[in-house]
């Protein structure tokens, strides 16, 4: 059940620490070491977090500004050359975020929060400014991802429809991640399904061997974790991948 052919998503996530410089930084870094995909994700504190708790938010820590997104953006657009080798994915978590990234036509694919699966308004103004979602299924029960997927199914026809199956903790232990459950959801959907590899990046086994495990079940592609320097620990360190570390990852798969 081998995938016979599958492709790689640089997760940039919280990687960034805050800093849009960072940001800037990582996407130099990566833009040719052989990622089809480099995601984003983008939230407004405001939008996620009860007024009352923003100061004490650890999200307040990694929040870039829609000033500074357009900055970064404008600079993907504005270097279209340079990019011409890379898609780019879209993670808004609210309303206000997904109107900044819908400014910007090189997202042609979204991804749903995992953490709203379920939220079918969310989902619906995702898919007025795309063709392709991504839809994350760790942590969901299997009615939960039905009714979502039914959702779309039903009332727009044309989406192409993409699940990530995926678990994170510190640590992620193998045995945790349910590696089964990507062939399951192929054969229960038929749809296209691949993994987000939270393994231990700093173990050259580790790194390698949950993704390699996810192709071997049938995997159509792999998100992974992107940083400029692991040992710097900021957010998502732990399972993210150096720029020196791309290759052997890529080969190893």
């Amino acid at each position: 059940m081998t995938g016979s052919s599958f492709y790689t998503i640089g997760e940039i996530a919280s990687a960034h620490g805050g800093d849009p410089k960072e940001v800037i930084k990582i996407l130099d870094e990566f833009v040719n070491k052989g990622f089809k995909y480099i995601k984003f994700q983008v939230f407004n504190l405001e939008k996620l977090v009860n007024i009352y708790d923003e100061e004490n938010s650890p999200l307040k820590d990694i929040e870039i500004s829609p000033l500074n997104w357009r900055k970064i953006f404008k600079y993907i657009s504005e270097n279209k050359n340079r990019f011409c080798e890379i898609k780019f994915i879209a993670e808004p978590y609210d309303s206000s975020s997904l109107r900044l990234c819908s400014e910007f036509e090189f997202f042609n694919s979204y991804k749903l929060p995992t953490s709203d699966l379920s939220n079918l308004k969310l989902l619906e103004k995702i898919l007025r400014y795309t063709k392709t979602i991504y839809l994350g299924t760790g942590g969901s029960k299997f009615e939960e991802i039905s009714k979502t997927v039914n959702f779309i199914k039903e009332n727009f026809q044309d989406i192409n429809i993409n699940l990530i199956h995926g678990f994170q903790a510190y640590p992620t232990d193998i045995q945790d991640m349910d590696l089964w459950k990507i062939s399951y959801l192929k054969s229960q959907f038929s749809l296209k399904v691949g993994f987000a590899d939270h393994a231990d990046a700093s173990s050259q086994v580790l790194r390698h061997l949950t993704s390699c495990i996810a192709i071997t079940s049938g995997a159509d592609f792999i998100e992974k974790h992107i940083t400029i320097n692991r040992e710097e620990e900021k957010p998502d360190f732990y399972s993210s991948l150096n720029p020196d570390e791309v290759n052997e990852f890529l080969f190893a798969i």
